[in-house]
This record gives structure tokens, C-alpha cells and sequence, in this order.
């Protein structure tokens, strides 16, 4: 009698949500030249209310998410390590607070507009590659998402009266950093120890090494012969 034969694994992308993270991870870059102006339209509408609309959204978004994640985790019994996660997940969130603080109110409050634009690209990915066993999930949503904070920070440079540097995509990180483990934790993925295929660690090298490219890009483009000053933006030396 012939042994049934063994079941094939899937360990590839989810392809419904790896388009919607596609489609939204192509949406951050090419809307940048636009942000700007979106913002100074929204500023001359009501100038003295800019920073607390802008912090008012952010900060309802940020607790709705929050509050969804930790009912589920509380639903799903999901033990202490949801629950640490999750707690990471908003300890990362208030570095990322922290770190790009400047004194300027309205300059904060929209870099924490990027808090919750990171953190959403971050937990698309890791919804497209959760099939993934180990830490390859993990890996391929880091190096996606910064694929995506490379961009607009190419993008940005690109634009007139707009800079981008190196900086804004380790700061990104951090915003990817608080996504991911909000994702981990409510929904971790399918398979922590098993190994990865031969096609799924194809596809972590060829992301990784798309992702070092693209950070390598933002250096030479907005870095190497070329000097950023607050007050004048970008000067070539």
C-alpha cells in the first residue's frame, strides 16, 4: 500500500494582503509631494487648532488600535506574552515620541503622523508574509517597511523644499518596529521553529537585499556630496 503522500507546505506570501501592503506602501512615497501642501492648506484653515487636530487623530488612532489589540488578546486568552508584546509595542511607540521631539508643536505633531503611517505599513506586511516559519516573517517585514521609508525619504529629496535623509528612515524604523510587534502579538506567526523553504528563503534574500539597496540609495542621493542645514535645507559641497 502506497504511503499518502505528504501534504505541501505553504510558507509563501498571502497575496490579498501583500497587495493591499503594496498599494499602501506605494501610496507613503508618491503622495509626498503632496503632505506638504495638505498640511499648509490645513494650517491656513485653522491655524491655531493645526497641532491639537493633528495630535487629536493620531493619538485616537493610536488608542483605538490599542484597545482593539488588547480586547482580542483578552478574547483569545493569549496568555502573557500577548500582553508583553503589545506593552513593547507602546513602549516603542513613546520612544519613537521621544527621539523625534524637536520643541516646535506643530513639527511633532506631524512626525507622529509617521508613528501611525509606519505602524500600519508594518502590520500589512506581517499580515502578507505570517505564513513564513521562523523569524522569516519577521524579517520580511522589517525589510519591506524600510524599503517603503527609503523611498519617500528618495522621494522627498527629489521634491523642491522638501529634504530626506538617512535619519527620518531609522526613525521610520521605530514607527515599523511598534507596528510589527502590535502585529506579533495579537496574531503571531503560523510557525516560530520549523525551517523555511528553499522559496520563502529566496524570498528573504532577495527582499533584504532589495532593502539594503534601497537604504545604500538614500545615502548616496541625500548624503554623499551633499550637506543638509536646517535653515537652507540642502547645500552641495
Amino acid at each position: 500500500m502506497n504511503a499518502a503522500p505528504a501534504a505541501i507546505r505553504d510558507d509563501g506570501a498571502d497575496r490579498r494582503w501583500l497587495v493591499v501592503a503594496m498599494v499602501c506602501g506605494g501610496v507613503l512615497p508618491l503622495a509626498s509631494p503632496f503632505t506638504g501642501e495638505l498640511r499648509a492648506s490645513l494650517r491656513a484653515w485653522s491655524p491655531a487648532s493645526f497641532r491639537l487636530i493633528v495630535t487629536s487623530a493620531v493619538v485616537v488612532v493610536i488608542a483605538g488600535l490599542v484597545a482593539a489589540s488588547a480586547r482580542r488578546l483578552w478574547r483569545e486568552r493569549a496568555g502573557w506574552r500577548g500582553g508583553l508584546g503589545l506593552a513593547a509595542a507602546v513602549a516603542s511607540a513613546t520612544a519613537y515620541v521621544a527621539i523625534t521631539a524637536t520643541g516646535n508643536g506643530e513639527v511633532d505633531a506631524v512626525e507622529r503622523v509617521h508613528l501611525v503611517e509606519y505602524g500600519l505599513v508594518a502590520w500589512l506586511f506581517f499580515h502578507a508574509w505570517r505564513r513564513v516559519p521562523g523569524w522569516g516573517s519577521l524579517l520580511l517585514t522589517a525589510a519591506a517597511s524600510m524599503i517603503v521609508a527609503a523611498a519617500d525619504e528618495i522621494v522627498q529629496w527629489l521634491v523642491p523644499f522638501r529634504v530626506g535623509e538617512i535619519r527620518d528612515v531609522w526613525l521610520d524604523g521605530v514607527a515599523i518596529a511598534a507596528g510589527l510587534l502590535v502585529a506579533v502579538s495579537v496574531r503571531p506567526p503560523a510557525r516560530w521553529s520549523e525551517p523555511m523553504s528553499r522559496r520563502a528563503r529566496r524570498t528573504v534574500g532577495v527582499v533584504l537585499s532589495a532593502a539594503i539597496v534601497a537604504l545604500a540609495t538614500v545615502l548616496q542621493v541625500a548624503h554623499l556630496g551633499v550637506r543638509i542645514d536646517e535653515q537652507i535645507g540642502r547645500a552641495h559641497v
